[in-house]
């Protein structure tokens, strides 16, 4: 019981720092944001969090794209369900080339691996000072 709730207390910091910090980079790239992209932002560093947990032998790059697939994928659930089912036309990038359903395309999941690079330090360094444990060997 005592480790779920210490993996509780992590991942709830480690999502509202996500979600801050996402939303934060939206702002000062797009002017504004909204608050689906919070939530979004928190599940993602989550996400990377995990991974970075549960492959310690992984090279970084191949953590990279593993973080850049899990977070593209995020964006194309959160896409389908907030700009799609809900209508609520967050962002569209039926502009962009090869895109899939104007939520996802190759630009924005290129960058997303990018993105990731700090993710996976963030993480590590939340990890490290809340659970005084590395994440790596």
């Amino acid at each position: 019981m005592e480790k779920i709730r210490k993996n509780f207390f992590l991942y709830t910091v480690i999502f509202l720092i996500g979600g801050s910090l996402y939303s934060t980079i939206e702002i000062i790239y797009r002017q504004y944001t909204h608050i689906s992209m919070f939530f979004s932002g928190g599940l993602c560093l989550v996400l990377i969090t995990i991974i970075d947990l549960i492959t310690p032998r992984a090279k970084f790059l191949i953590k990279m794209l593993i973080c850049g697939v899990a977070i593209t994928l995020t964006e194309l659930i959160c896409g389908i369900f907030f700009n799609i089912f809900l209508g609520l036309e967050i962002w569209n990038y039926n502009n962009e080339p090869f895109n899939f359903l104007g939520q996802i395309c190759p630009g924005f999941s290129l960058m997303w691996i990018l993105i990731s690079i700090p993710g996976l330090l963030v993480s590590r360094v939340l990890v490290l000072l809340l659970t005084n444990e590395k994440t790596t060997p």
